[in-house]
């Protein structure tokens, strides 16, 4: 299209003079984010303007053409250049978005808005920032070096509005987090014959400095971020772009371009692999920040148990029932290395799909959501999201070098698998005969976590369910399949877990004895998180030391237990006076001890929950000491 006149000077000097003055402010920049990058066609009609890391897209159409992101308040020099050079009209742009209100992605939107006249688009939440120049960022707003030139907004976006211009149309999605107004922009361009969805991502990430527990000024961080996640999940995705190069590998996959590849920026695994990869990233961090807010417990603490302090580094004898304090120091025990020389079990795995289960056909509970306390028993928590799902499991199984096809041997359950350093530290124990050369069923969990998910049901339900469906389902599997013959004496099964794999391992035990009599626990969830709401149990698994241990006759059961002075205390909305991990673990030792049960209890300094260090540490013990009376002759 043919210029058009405007009021606003379009001069090379007004550029210049921008250009020299955003950068003596913006000396300490990313160099990827103001060297030039050729500019493109990725398909169709949409077009990458930016720089060698920070993308800017055009989108042409008969009617004049869109642009999305102005990038630094030093970048629309750089922005006209790539525009111009694949032969179209700066001037012709009418529209002007952004992916969100941060300098380095709307720095330069004044500057553009002046010069060519287009209507500045911004989502709701992100207006605010655009129109004071970055002064009410949430985390930004105080820092000099992060404002730039306040604009006006001519349209204020909401979810799900779409921009359109000659025939082409743009989706905002509203992603927020890494701002209150984050936005994901998709459309479809047509190329070859072919239609494909275009994903622009704003931002999944969690920047440097941002407090997503307590956040005064952005409180719902946190579940805005969650949102955000279920949002990129949803998308139909062919072609995978987003605020930054970096996020979908501009640079190889501009070299693919050139050398001849056809669409390589169609990449739809890619997408799932980074938003996969960002989410984890994301929980990591909120997990990092929720567990620095957690108190650090003293055993010393009146009404603990009592306990027997070690020297640090040291752990509790293998022979030795009781109450004991390790750490602050973790180092991992030789057993859980590698060590040539020492014979390998085989460990095979396959998976489990939920249409073959007849006792967990599968649930889930929907992504972001959790529950609400009920209003008539804050013990009770209603989950209205949890609905029929499918999943697949993966079973791992470690048959010991020294066992022989055909005979008879013990084994140990394990939740969560597979676990690789359960098979490395059996591995040495048996090679030493510490402890019998015992087959190993690790076994993934269903998915999900607490209320609602179908790990959740799995684990924390009072009953003798899973136990069956280990019985039934899982354990004829792993004997047909690899040629094994696994003892039905309870004596020689073993379960183990961490979390609520470690409540699974002792509710495994519990309602069925005649199956499983040894029992070893990290981090046990024994607290109130049974769903669905149970009358015959209504407190869940903190009903094994509320009322059916000290209630019940003594069942044959050896119980290892561990629990960090840092573990988990009322991590969600329910404050019933039973989510506190450590009053849970010390309230189940007191009472194994007092009906007379063999049980080992560990509480663990400077640990968190279900602590790798500790497991580290004290895991080739913990089974000698778990497989104490069982015979080790024969293998």
């Amino acid at each position: 299209m043919k210029a058009r006149a405007y009021k606003f000077s379009c001069s090379s000097v007004a550029f210049a003079t921008v250009f020299i003055l955003a950068n003596t402010l913006r000396a300490q920049v990313n160099p990827d984010w103001t060297e030039p990058f050729p500019p493109f066609r990725i398909a169709g009609n949409l077009y990458y303007v930016g720089s060698k890391d920070l993308a800017s897209y055009l989108i042409t159409t008969p009617q004049g053409h869109i642009l999305i992101n102005s990038d630094l308040e030093a970048s629309p020099p750089l922005i006209r250049a790539s525009v111009e050079k694949l032969g179209f009209e700066f001037s012709d742009i009418r529209i002007l978005l952004i992916s969100h209100a941060h300098w380095d992605h709307d720095g330069g939107s004044a500057a553009i808005k002046a010069l060519t006249g287009a209507a500045y688009m911004v989502t709701d939440g992100d207006v605010s920032v655009v129109e004071s120049g970055g002064k009410t960022d949430f985390q930004y707003g105080n820092q000099p070096a992060s404002l730039y030139p306040p604009t006006k907004v001519d349209r204020v976006l909401r979810d799900g509005d779409e921009v359109k211009l000659g025939g082409a149309t743009l989706v905002a999605h509203l992603t927020p987090g890494h701002t209150k107004g984050c936005t994901t922009w998709t459309m479809k361009v047509a190329e070859a014959g072919k239609i494909y969805d275009v994903v622009i991502i704003g931002s999944p990430n969690v920047n440097e400095g941002y407090k997503l527990v307590g956040n005064s000024s952005y409180p719902e961080i946190a579940s805005d971020y969650e949102r955000t996640f279920r949002v990129l999940k949803s998308l139909p995705v062919d072609i995978f772009l987003g605020a930054h190069g970096s996020y979908f590998d501009l640079q190889t996959k501009y070299a693919r371009l050139k050398a001849g590849a056809v669409t390589p920026f169609v990449d739809p695994a890619g997408y799932k692999t980074y938003i996969t990869d960002r989410e984890e990233a994301f929980r990591m961090e909120l997990a990092r920040q929720k567990a620095a807010l957690i108190p650090t417990r003293d055993p010393n603490t009146p009404g603990f148990v009592t306990a027997k302090e070690l020297p640090d580094g040291t752990v509790p004898p293998a022979d030795a029932d009781g109450n004991f304090i390790i750490g602050p120091t973790h180092t991992p025990a030789v057993e859980m290395l590698v060590h040539e020389g020492v014979p390998r079990g085989a460990v095979h795995t396959f998976t489990m799909s939920s249409a073959d289960s007849k006792i967990f056909p599968g649930i889930a509970r929907d992504s972001g959501t959790f529950g609400t306390v009920s209003p008539t028993d804050p013990a009770t928590l209603v989950v209205t999201t949890s609905h029929p799902a499918p999943y697949t499991r993966t079973v791992g199984v470690y048959v010991p070098a020294q066992y022989v096809p055909g005979t008879i041997a013990p084994f140990i359950v394990g939740a969560d698998g597979p676990d690789q350093s359960l098979f490395t530290a059996l591995d040495n124990l048996i090679a030493e005969k510490r402890v019998p050369a015992m087959i190993a069923i690790s076994i993934g969990n269903g998915s999900g976590d607490a209320q609602g998910s179908e790990r959740g049901l799995e684990y924390d339900t009072m009953s003798g369910r899973y136990a069956e469906f280990v019985e039934t389902e899982v354990l004829p599997l792993v004997e047909r399949q690899y040629n094994v013959r696994l003892t039905k004496d309870p004596d020689g099964r073993a379960t183990m877990g961490g979390s609520s794999g470690g409540s699974a391992a002792f509710i495994m035990a519990w309602y069925h004895p005649e199956l499983y009599h040894r029992v070893l626990a990290y981090s046990i969830t024994a607290i109130n998180q049974q769903w669905p709401h149970s009358n015959e149990t209504p407190h869940g698994a903190w009903e094994f030391h509320e009322r059916l241990i000290p209630n019940s006759p003594v069942k044959p059961i050896r119980v290892w237990l561990e629990v960090g002075d840092r573990d988990f205390l009322n991590p969600n909305v329910m404050r019933d006076g039973m989510h506190d991990w450590v009053v849970a673990s010390e309230n189940m030792a007191r009472v194994l001890a007092a009906k007379g049960y063999h049980h080992q209890f560990v509480f663990a300094r400077n640990a968190g929950h279900v602590d790798r260090g500790v497991k580290q540490q004290t895991l080739p013990q913990a089974l000698e000491w778990l497989w104490k009376g069982y015979p080790n002759e024969g293998f």
